[in-house]
Order: structure tokens, then sequence, then C-alpha cells
């Protein structure tokens, strides 16, 4: 697998990303369009989501955010493993459920709970 485009983009802009605060908001809208087209070029179902504190206090995150889909796991481990080093920056990842994913885990919760409460009605009788 090759080393993703996205690296290089971002390690020339990433200072303007630590200030986008401070820019224009057309500046804003079009340096946020590049990083999520440079991370589409690299994997279109992987996001980027940045924290940026506006006081320049602490380091500046971005998170790269996925649903719970296993085939991506490898792209993204990838993304990761060939981030360079930026002092000032947390780079990490964030799994987010999809709604359906979601609604699955809740309604097998619902149907234990149930269960649970059978058993311990027969443990009565």
């Amino acid at each position: 697998m090759k080393t993703p485009s996205f690296w290089p983009w971002f390690s020339d802009n990433e200072n303007k990303l630590k200030q986008i605060h401070t820019l224009p908001k057309t500046e804003q809208k079009e340096l946020l369009y590049w990083l999520n087209k440079h991370i589409e070029y690299y994997n279109p179902r992987i996001k980027p989501l940045l924290n940026i504190p506006t006081n320049n206090d602490g380091p500046s995150t971005l998170t790269f955010t996925v649903y719970c889909e296993h085939e991506i796991r490898t792209s993204l481990l990838h993304l990761l493993e060939t981030a360079p080093l930026y002092k000032d920056w947390i780079i990490n990842t964030c799994q987010v459920e999809t709604p359906d994913e979601s609604n699955k885990r809740h309604q097998s919760q619902e149907e234990q709970d149930i269960q649970d409460l059978i058993n311990l009605l027969n443990s009565f009788s």
C-alpha cells in the first residue's frame, strides 16, 4: 500500500489549519474543503474531524472518524502508520456506530434484559 498523499498536503497546511479561527470565512471553507477532499482521495469512507483550540492552549487534534466498518481498518491503520510526527498535533481515530448498528445493539440489550428477567422469575418457581 502506498503512502497516502494526504500527509504532504497536511504538512504544507498544518500551520494554516491551527489558525483556522483567524482566517476569513471563505478561506476557512476552502481549507476545510481541501482537507476533506484529500482524505476522500485516500478513502472516501474516512472523515476528518478537527479540534483546534481558539486560544492556542494545548495541541490541536485531527481525528479520523469511520463508521464501524471492519473492511476499512487496514486503510485507516495505514493512514496512521504513515503519519509524520507532529509536535503540536494529536492524531487519532474514532469509530462511530451507524444508526442500524446502534439499533441492533439496543435491541440485543433489550432482549438480554428480558431473558435475564425471565431467568430470574423462573428461579423463584
